[in-house]
């Protein structure tokens, strides 16, 4: 019975690390790339009702990182509070629980 549980261990391990590795490297990636990139400031007049990404677009709620786009580093931010539950960013149906709905959310606003 303890072989079981121990490969049981590993394949939860193994699949952990194939996830893992891919979405830290990416995030790296990007964070080196924003550091090179000049962030544009919004300056608000007056009357300003929602808030803008660098590009002067409207924010998408699924842009957790706000650099524009919905990517793999706002999937890393949706999974890594996966479970969590109560007030949280991550929760973007606000069901108050971090769930495969909120990660549906953000692969349907994926690279907009």
């Amino acid at each position: 019975m303890n072989t079981i549980k121990s490969k049981g261990f590993l394949v939860a391990v193994t699949v952990f690390l194939l996830l893992a590795i891919p979405i830290t490297t990416y995030l790296v990636i990007q964070s080196e790339q924003a550091a090179r990139e000049p962030q544009a400031s919004t300056v608000c007049e007056s009357n300003c009702t929602s808030e803008t990404t660098p590009a002067g677009e409207p924010e998408l709620k699924e842009d957790l990182n706000l650099d524009g786009s919905v990517n793999g580093a706002d999937l890393a931010i949706v999974l890594s509070a996966f479970g969590e539950t109560g007030d949280n960013e991550a929760d973007l149906n606000s069901d108050n629980v971090v769930n495969e709905s909120d990660v549906t959310l953000v692969k349907a606003k994926w690279s907009q």
